[in-house]
């Protein structure tokens, strides 16, 4: 894909979609392997470049994962049992801890997003949080049609 088609209306359309999706749903599902596969639902906070955050214990085995290997999988989808209403994501990319400046204004969002108020402060104040940023998506869309998707290198 060139430079002029990355930042094509049409691919900017493309990811504002995406974006939109991502914000109607609470949680991912996050594919991580080293030795063994692992896939772990997460709450997550979306941004509009597509990053994905969630807070997780390091301690935890998606997260030694992640941290010997960066690279991981997430999907995202709207819970259905027609057809017809199948909506979701997929997404290949790269982890990585979030510290410093950084990490104060994105927590405040995720425990907005999710209500968490005090009674989780210490909880938060303990995890880790992570950032996902893909560089590959596939969306599908079957509420447009039957086989609707996209794929979008990043």
């Amino acid at each position: 894909m060139t430079e002029a088609n990355r930042h094509s209306p049409r691919m900017q359309r493309r990811i504002a979609m995406v974006a939109a999706f991502l914000r109607t749903q609470s949680t991912l599902v996050l594919a991580s392997s080293v030795e063994e596969p692992r896939a772990t639902p997460l709450f997550y906070l979306p941004t509009d470049a597509l990053d994905l955050f969630w807070l997780s214990s390091s301690k935890s085995r998606h997260s030694a994962q992640v941290a010997a290997r960066q690279e991981a999988s997430v999907a995202v989808f709207a819970p259905t049992f027609a057809w017809r209403e199948i909506v979701g994501v997929q997404m290949e990319g790269l982890c990585a801890v979030v510290t410093g400046e950084e990490r104060t204004p994105l927590l405040a969002a995720y425990c907005e997003r999710f209500r968490l108020g005090t009674i989780f402060s210490m909880a938060i104040g303990q995890s880790t949080l992570y950032r996902f940023r893909p560089h590959w998506l596939r969306y599908s869309d079957n509420r447009r049609r039957f086989g609707y998707r996209f794929e979008i290198k990043l």
